[in-house]
């Protein structure tokens, strides 16, 4: 980057920092340019910060690249060719797009399946609609990986249960708060077994991706029919809730109890309600009964729940609070029984057209078929998210464990304050508690991380990266970037009719 083109460097190592010696252009033939390789951030925002803490960060990056590559094999392209499939850029996770989109062309996937996927349908063209061509050599390579993976989802719900079943085990050992009388390697242990065990439970949540190979042969038999298959998610929106969507009915309920009781419904409009102190603003109403027991249900999530740095709902639920403020100053609070009975009513609908689009001698078949692809595909959802949440009450009730073995680092001067233990990584954290790093080598760590952090808070990275781009953002990385930027956003049409309001930032999920 800096002199232009290629070139031949030589380097050295003295126990601290790189040294570059020499530097001078390479002068024979160069190999066939690699192509373009595109990442995204896309399935990743939804549950890390923009920025998340070292600590997670690293631990994420390792396990995701082991799992990838242990559970797809050689369904992905060589790394040698394009690279790791998750990388951090500027303190982010990206996953790297054009080595996924190989696994589609060794298994005759259309790169749109995937595009749809993991959130990129603007970027499909008609030519991602057609299979991309793999050589008989990388498909026959490839297909012991194909088929171990199909028969992987004929055992999917025993594989499920299994996984459900290891993270209450894990629970059990390790939900107790720690005693005191630990040493730093015992509030280390609950961490490094749930170090080896992730491993398994990342490669269920993998497993359930194949959710999108159901969803292909749906859309084959809506296209076979002539039934547009955009008419199907209220079937899927329909009946059985996952984890997720039920905390957010269990949530709505909440606020139409606090707004049918004085004094909590006076709580929550007060100009400034004061979520610190929300137990005492709410003592003696109905609603706080109510509130502590959706805790006990959910308060092991939390907006940037993959990050175990950041408190628990449990911890700090004033996002919650503030929900259900919110919720009591609109006009009304919709019923959820309403939500529920004009969801089924939608399904049902398009049950009824779908089957109109059938002809007599097609129902048996295709329409029981349908039901199947549809049930599964719903399954599927279900499993998935609450398979991440039993991940996330693991979290939860690691982090009394962290916070403990924090408070041990500043009490013996390794650390300034207890936030800092979350700018080690993993590895680093085992080998201060064996002793083998010194502490002031953990503080000078930790300050040229939060001095990167700062730095890197000034960019706003894309959603869609191509390596190419690197050297401008790091050029803008190093410069002092304007207060304010104008950029375009361009996005995908997902509802009829047109609307005008002002337009609001959110720069935190809470």
């Amino acid at each position: 980057q800096h002199f232009g083109a290629p070139q031949d460097i030589e380097w050295a190592h003295d126990g601290r920092q790189f040294w570059i010696l020499q530097s001078r252009p390479v002068t024979t033939a160069l190999p066939r340019p690699a192509p373009e390789i595109e990442w995204t951030r896309a399935n990743v925002r939804e549950g890390l910060p923009d920025l998340p803490s070292p600590q997670t960060l690293v631990f994420c990056i390792i396990l995701l690249n082991n799992a990838f590559e242990r559970f797809y094999g050689r369904l992905l392209a060589p790394e040698s060719e394009l690279g790791p499939v998750a990388r951090v850029f500027f303190g982010r996770v990206y996953f790297n797009l054009t080595r996924l989109l190989s696994v589609g062309a060794r298994v005759r996937t259309p790169p749109a399946v995937l595009l749809r996927a993991m959130g990129h349908p603007e970027r499909i063209r008609p030519e991602h609609e057609v299979v991309t061509p793999a050589s008989p050599r990388q498909r026959l390579r490839a297909l012991p990986d194909a088929l171990r993976l199909a028969s992987r989802q004929v055992v999917l719900p025993w594989r499920i249960r299994r996984e459900f079943g290891v993270l209450r085990r894990f629970l059990s050992d390790f939900e107790i708060p720690p005693a005191a009388s630990l040493s730093e390697a015992g509030l280390w242990a609950p961490m490094a077994r749930w170090k080896d065990s992730s491993k398994d439970t990342l490669e269920a949540v993998l497993a359930l991706g194949g959710v999108t190979l159901f969803e292909m042969n749906l859309q084959g038999i809506c296209h076979r029919v002539g039934f547009p298959y955009e008419r199907l998610p209220p079937v899927l929106a329909a009946g059985e809730k996952s984890v997720s969507a039920q905390q957010a009915f269990d949530l709505l309920a909440l606020a139409r109890s606090a707004r049918s009781e004085t004094q909590a419904r006076e709580f929550f409009l007060r100009p400034s309600p004061a979520f610190e102190r929300w137990r005492e603003g709410l003592r003696d109403t109905a609603f706080l009964p109510q509130f502590e027991e959706y805790l006990a249900k959910y308060g092991h999530r939390g907006a940037q729940e993959s990050d175990w740095a950041l408190p628990r709902y449990r911890e700090d639920p004033s996002p919650l609070l503030a929900a259900v403020g919110a919720h009591l100053r609109a006009e009304d609070t919709p019923a959820p029984e309403a939500i529920l009975a004009h969801q089924q009513a939608d399904a049902d609908r398009a049950w009824e057209d779908f089957r109109a689009h059938l002809r007599p001698w097609q129902r048996p078949v295709l329409l029981l078929l349908a039901r199947w692809l549809t049930g599964r595909i719903k399954r599927m959802y279900i499993w998935r998210e609450q398979l991440r949440s039993e991940m996330m009450r693991v979290g939860a009730a690691l982090r009394p464990w962290h916070l403990a073995l924090a408070a041990r680092f500043v009490a013996r001067g390794a650390l300034a304050q207890p936030e800092d233990y979350f700018f080690l990584t993993v590895e680093e954290i085992e080998q201060a508690v064996a002793g083998a790093l010194p502490a002031d080598e953990l503080r000078a760590r930790v300050a040229r991380r939060r001095a990167e952090r700062a730095q890197w808070e000034k960019l706003e990275m894309p959603l869609l990266l191509r390596e190419s781009e690197l050297s401008a953002l790091i050029r803008r990385a190093n410069a002092s970037l304007p207060e304010t930027e104008v950029s375009l956003l361009q996005g995908s049409c997902v509802s009829p009719g047109c609307a005008e309001g002002e337009v609001v930032v959110l720069c935190d999920p809470d």
